[in-house]
């Protein structure tokens, strides 16, 4: 801990690893001799694991917690794998590997988890019972709206941002040099670790570093925020780092510096509240402008670019949640998302009438299409595009 993890490019990995050693690994693993640990012993590890009581409510009425997801398992047994290679490596040690079989372990979990998900089903429904709410569970453009009305409106900027899957570090990270016209530019995200706050430029993965199309209800939401943010404080970051606060976007109502935290807590706990709507984290906002894209016809492979992950298998597996109403909600959802968030290619496909209608607007005012523009989209460069006649394109 104290030689490799400050080795970590990133701050957020520093955090999670130190945070499952000293909670989980160190309590169970800190006494045993390496050669102790053995396949059966971590079966038995994962077996046992559960919710701790700060996370599970159940533990304070003296039921058991739950166990963990086996997304969650497999973030705790990734840095025990790291310091069993390590150490074997260090010492020069040839002991078997206790992590050979642990994919099928996973896919025994799984099956477990899916299994016990359709009988409490069952028994919740036998016995007249209401299903748990899921947090992050996709919100319907109706509820939406409602918590909207309860929202004060110098945060709708900070709303539309999580609808088009803005996380909260990056919302206080935004700005006003990510606003280029048609887009905004993810790039960073402030990160805060044991009361240290840093500015980070290294994502996740370098694919969150991505673009967010531009709308006409966007630009003006931001250019409202840019305005309001003047203040004349000097923000100084932990990794040395010291940016006047009006160069973020995003502010708090009394001109503070943007907090995620204040915001979930003072803001969106309470809209909730007041919509009578079941408690959510804002994170179910990213997991509801998934399911609202692909309702309204965004490709795949855009949405993968939009979300910042490096293949489909996220959009499939993890945000595949559909939600009964959606589809009664399609032109409702491209209504307050915009037309203009959509591409040509997807407004004409899934909403025909409403690209004619827009391509006849467009006809009133033609405008010149300029040589090297057509040659990009038949794939030449701007170098060949300069020796192109007429007669090329026939």
């Amino acid at each position: 801990m104290k030689k490799n993890i400050p080795t970590f490019a990133s701050l957020t990995k520093q955090r999670d690893y130190r945070d499952v050693i000293t909670s989980r690994l160190l309590p169970h693993f800190g006494e045993m001799a390496f050669a102790m640990i053995t396949a059966t012993t971590i079966h038995s590890f994962i077996d046992n694991l559960r919710r701790s009581k700060r996370t599970s409510g159940n533990t304070a009425k003296g039921k058991t917690a739950k166990p963990l997801s086996v997304k969650r398992i497999k973030n705790i047994i990734g840095p025990l794998t790291k310091i069993w290679a390590s150490a074997c490596n260090h010492f020069n040690w040839s002991l078997r590997d206790p992590f050979s079989g642990i994919a099928d372990k996973y896919a025994q979990l799984n099956d477990r988890s899916i299994e016990q998900r359709e009988k409490t089903s069952v028994l919740k429904f036998l016995n007249n019972e209401m299903d748990e709410v899921n947090t992050r569970e996709v919100i319907l453009l109706e509820e939406w709206l409602k918590v909207l009305f309860f929202i004060d409106p110098h945060y709708h900027a900070v709303m539309d941002l999580l609808m088009m899957g803005m996380i909260g570090s990056e919302l206080e990270a935004l700005m006003k040099q990510h606003i280029r016209g048609n887009s905004i530019q993810i790039r960073c995200a402030v990160v805060r670790d044991r009361g240290i706050v840093h500015l980070k430029f290294k994502p996740k993965n370098w694919f969150r570093k991505r673009e967010i199309p531009m709308t006409r209800r966007l630009q003006e939401l931001l250019n409202r925020s840019a305005l309001l943010s003047t203040s004349e404080e000097i923000i100084t970051f932990d990794n040395d780092i010291a940016i006047p606060a009006s160069e973020f976007v995003l502010t708090m109502k009394n001109g503070a510096t943007f907090n995620y935290d204040s915001f979930r807590k003072m803001v969106w706990d309470k809209a909730l509240i007041l919509a009578n709507l079941p408690p959510k984290v804002p994170y179910a906002s990213r997991h509801t402008f998934v399911q609202w894209a692909l309702m309204i016809g965004v490709a795949k492979t855009r949405l993968v670019d939009l979300m910042g992950h490096s293949t489909k298998k996220m959009i499939d597996e993890v945000y595949g949640q559909y939600r009964q109403g959606l589809v009664e909600e399609r032109e409702k959802i491209l209504d307050y998302l915009g037309e203009d968030f959509l591409a040509l290619e997807e407004l004409r496909t899934h909403f025909p009438d409403r690209y004619r209608e827009r391509m006849a607007d467009s006809s009133k005012s033609p405008k010149i299409v300029r040589a090297p523009i057509l040659a990009a989209t038949f794939g030449q460069s701007f170098g060949q595009s300069q020796r192109l006649r007429a007669d090329n394109y026939l």
